[in-house]
């Protein structure tokens, strides 16, 4: 199954251990290098120097896309403090941190790189939802009667048919450094492949909520 004989985790299970374990470390190495809200071209470099070293980062998603813009700075070599900017607000998106949550949050605060933009249509009536991260406005539970209230379905995970994926305002304390999990990454491959499915943050879907109830008074 997961091992060999002699009982020792597959080669299969070890890429996959170690593409999570560089994750974690490059969340990590992102968060201490935008810590002061700035990014220079000697921690660009750094950066582009540590995917190097590290190429199982850059293999799937989130780091692939980091590892990308990393390497288009270096390669065209212009208007390097635009792209320097523009890195910056990448890196703000996968890790959560902007200027308002640099001081101490008192949670992991969620990604949000995945997130569909422009902000996506949002309709409840026969649509499946899925949750994930530790939501702002309540416990999940409530979160799902909200959708079921108004004719919505709820999905524990992530299928081919799932209709959104609602990204709390609060990491989960699963997620350990990333402000990212499992469903996050498995509905990100899920659009890859071409599916609808559509990752909005819990801010989005709030506002659907309100509309939904607008109209129907």
């Amino acid at each position: 199954m997961g091992s060999d004989e002699h009982r020792r985790p597959g080669a299969a299970l070890n890429a996959k251990n170690r593409r999570a374990r560089s994750q974690d470390d490059m969340i990590g190495l992102c968060k201490g290098v935008i810590a002061d809200g700035k990014i220079c071209a000697a921690e660009a470099q750094y950066l582009y120097n540590w995917f190097t070293a590290n190429p199982e980062a850059a293999a799937v998603w989130p780091g692939k896309e980091l590892a990308d813009r990393l390497t288009a700075i270096w390669e065209d070599g212009e208007d390097l403090p635009e792209e320097l900017a523009d890195l910056k607000e990448l890196m703000q998106g996968l890790t959560g941190l902007t200027k308002q949550t640099l001081a101490a949050p008192p949670h992991n605060i969620s990604s949000r790189l995945p997130l569909d933009e422009p902000e996506p249509k949002v309709e409840f009536k026969d649509r499946s939802f899925c949750f994930t991260g530790k939501m702002a406005c309540g416990p999940r539970a409530a979160c799902e009667d909200m959708v079921t209230k108004r004719c919505g379905r709820i999905s524990a995970r992530i299928g081919a048919d799932l209709d959104y994926l609602v990204i709390g305002l609060l990491g989960s304390r699963d997620w350990r450094q990333s402000p990212y999990g499992n469903k996050i990454l498995a509905a990100v491959r899920y659009k890859e492949k071409g599916r609808p499915l559509k990752i909005i943050s819990e801010d989005t879907w709030l506002k659907a909520i309100d509309q939904t109830d607008q109209a129907e008074t």
